[in-house]
C-alpha cells in the first residue's frame, strides 16, 4: 500500500463528511491508499457517520479509542497505518481533489523521506473556499516544479519550513527509524515533531501544488479563550521554546549548518513572541509574567533580536514584536492592557 491518510476525529460532526469527501475526490487508485479514522472518544454523531463511509468504502478503517487527545490519536494511528508513505490530516480540514496521486509519485519517484506541498487557511463562513474547488487539470497533468532535494538541516535553511503536520507526507520507514512520536497531553505537539523530524530527514523537497485547506475554528487548540485552556497554551509554548533550546544547543555542538539554527531560532523566538501577546489576554498577574520572561531571557529566547519576517503575517505583528523588544515596556503595556483584553475576551 502506497499511501496511509491517518485522520483523528473528535466532536466533528459538521466537519468530518467534508473531510472524507475530499479524500474520495481523488485521482489515485482505492487499492493504493487507506484512511485510517481515530475516534478519540466523540460524544456527538461523528463515530456513526464515519461509520456510513466505512460500510461504503473498502479503503476506509475506524479505530475506537477512550479520548486522550490529538497526539494520543495520531500515535495510535501511526500503530494502524500500513502505508510506505503517511499523512496526517486533521478531521475539519480537507484535501483538493487530485492532488493525493502527484504528491505521492513525487515522493516515491525521488525517494523523499518528506515531501512537502502549499496549503491554506480558511473559515467555515469564507464561501470562496469550497471543497469543489479543483486545480486546472492541466496543472495536474504537466509536471509541477519540485525543488532540490536537500538534507532535512538544509531545507529548514533554505526554505520557509512549516511545522504543522498537515504540509508534509513521511515516509513510514523513516518515521520509525526515528523513535518520534507526538507527545501526549500537550497543545502544539506537531511542533517539536516536525522540527526533530526535518533535522533527522536526509532526502526533503518541496512539490509547489496547492493541495490543502485548513479550517480555522472559534473553539480550536488556537483560537479558544476558556482561561484554563488559554493558559494552558501558554504553558505549552513555554514548554516548547525550552525544548527547543535543547534542539538548538546540539546543533550548535554538531557545528550544523548556521543557516539552519538561525531558522529555528527565529521559529523559537516567534513563540516568545505569540506567548507575550496571549500573555497580555491572560489570568496572570505581573509577577508570574516576569518569571516567565527572565526563564526565556536564561535560554537567549528573549529579548526578540533573531526574529525573521518569515514567521510573521502581517505589518501588525511586526510593529507589535518590536515593541515588545523591550522589556519595562512591554510590562507598561501588560498593567495598562490587561485589565482590558481581559474584560474584552470575557477571560
Amino acid at each position: 500500500m502506497r499511501l496511509s491518510i491517518i485522520v483523528p476525529v473528535y466532536n466533528v460532526e459538521k466537519h468530518v463528511s467534508t473531510c472524507l469527501d475530499s479524500l474520495l475526490h481523488q485521482n489515485i487508485d482505492e487499492k493504493d491508499f487507506e484512511v485510517v479514522v481515530i475516534n478519540d472518544g466523540s460524544t456527538d454523531s461523528s463515530r456513526e457517520i464515519v461509520k456510513n463511509y466505512v460500510e461504503k468504502c473498502r479503503n476506509i478503517k475506524l479505530i475506537d479509542k477512550t479520548n486522550g487527545g490529538l497526539s494520543s490519536a495520531r500515535n495510535c494511528g501511526i500503530d494502524a497505518a500500513k502505508g510506505d508513505y503517511l499523512f496526517f490530516l486533521d478531521s475539519d480540514d480537507f484535501i483538493l481533489p487530485n492532488c493525493l496521486k502527484k504528491i505521492v509519485d513525487a515522493s516515491e519517484t525521488n525517494d523523499l523521506d518528506i515531501l512537502t506541498f502549499k496549503s491554506k487557511s480558511f473559515t467555515s463562513s469564507n464561501p470562496s473556499i469550497k471543497l469543489t474547488q479543483r486545480i486546472d487539470p492541466k496543472g495536474i497533468e504537466e509536471n509541477i516544479p519540485i525543488s532540490q532535494i536537500l538534507t532535512g538541516k538544509d531545507h529548514m535553511a533554505n526554505f520557509k519550513y512549516r511545522s504543522e503536520v498537515w504540509t508534509y507526507i513521511i515516509k513510514h520507514d523513516f518515521l520509525t527509524s526515528t523513535n518520534l512520536r507526538f507527545e501526549d497531553g500537550r497543545y502544539l505537539e506537531d511542533i517539536p515533531f516536525s522540527t526533530r523530524l526535518f533535522l533527522k530527514a536526509r532526502r526533503v523537497s518541496h512539490l509547489k501544488i496547492d493541495a490543502h485547506r485548513y479550517r480555522i475554528t472559534p473553539g480550536s487548540i488556537m483560537n479558544n479563550k476558556r482561561p484554563g485552556h488559554f493558559n494552558k497554551l501558554i504553558n505549552d509554548m513555554q514548554y516548547v521554546i525550552l525544548d527547543f533550546n535543547t534542539i538548538i544547543k546540539t546543533l550548535n555542538d554538531n557545528q550544523t549548518n548556521p543557516d539552519c539554527i538561525k531558522r529555528i531560532k527565529s521559529r523559537q523566538q516567534s513563540l516568545t513572541f505569540f506567548s507575550m501577546v496571549r500573555m497580555l489576554k491572560s489570568t496572570m498577574g505581573i509577577k508570574e509574567v516576569k518569571r516567565r520572561i527572565e526563564e526565556l531571557k536564561a535560554i537567549g529566547a528573549y529579548p526578540l533580536d533573531s526574529l525573521s519576517k518569515d514567521d510573521f503575517t502581517g505589518k501588525k505583528n511586526r510593529i507589535i514584536a518590536e515593541l515588545f523588544k523591550n522589556e519595562n515596556r512591554y510590562y507598561f503595556f501588560f498593567r495598562v492592557f490587561n485589565p482590558i483584553l481581559k474584560l474584552r475576551n470575557h477571560i
